[in-house]
């Protein structure tokens, strides 16, 4: 699994900025802290900050080229004011978990609109620095799932090889996957109960 952590503007200031709102610990401690985590995880992480809005928009696109699974990302200033990061984290379609120092709902007015809220994973806002590790274990949990659902399939689609049936159905909650054996090929198709079918 590969992770990018994203840091927006002024938060290489970290560790002397306004230390009674975003700690003493630096960028660097941070990121020594995450790596450590992920290494223990068999998770590659890397990070990257910019006080540039097209050079974390560059850097958004480079993680969907390089096959990054999930984006850590404090924009920071940028929270409040840039459509183009949001453009960008869609575009893309890697999922991202927002992480801010601070408390933003209960600082200034300005600072309560976050562009990236309703987008994101989960959003950790006001736990200070820990924040990222608190992002960095929901990503591992989250991709940890999707490996085992992964798993479940093969698993069926062996049991649909070596038996003589022609299709398995298996449901839990609103969700099921239904396997189809073909004369040349294995069918996986996912539905929903939520699915329309248009």
């Amino acid at each position: 699994m590969k992770i990018l952590v994203l840091n927006g503007p002024n938060l290489n200031m970290l560790g002397m900025r306004e230390e009674d709102i975003y700690g003493s610990e630096t960028l660097d401690d941070i990121e020594a802290k995450l790596k450590n985590k992920a290494d223990s995880n068999e998770c590659e992480v890397y990070f990257y900050q910019s006080n540039a809005e097209h050079e974390l928009i560059d850097a958004i696109h480079t993680a969907f080229e390089n096959g990054t699974d999930s984006i850590i990302f404090n924009p920071a200033g940028y929270t409040h004011t840039s459509v183009a990061l949001r453009d960008a984290i869609l575009a893309v379609k890697i999922p991202f978990y927002e992480v801010h120092i601070s408390d933003i709902n209960s600082r200034e007015e300005f600072r309560k609109k976050s562009y990236f809220s309703d987008i994101a994973e989960k959003v950790f806002s006001g736990h200070g620095t820990k924040g990222y590790v608190l992002a960095l274990e929901e990503a591992l949990k989250n991709k940890k799932v999707e490996i085992m659902d992964i798993r479940k399939i093969k698993t069926l689609i062996e049991m649909l090889e070596e038996s003589n049936l022609k299709e398995i159905e298996v449901s839990q909650g609103e969700e099921s996957v239904r396997i189809t054996k073909g004369s040349n090929n294995i069918d996986v198709k996912e539905s929903s109960e939520n699915d329309t079918g248009n």
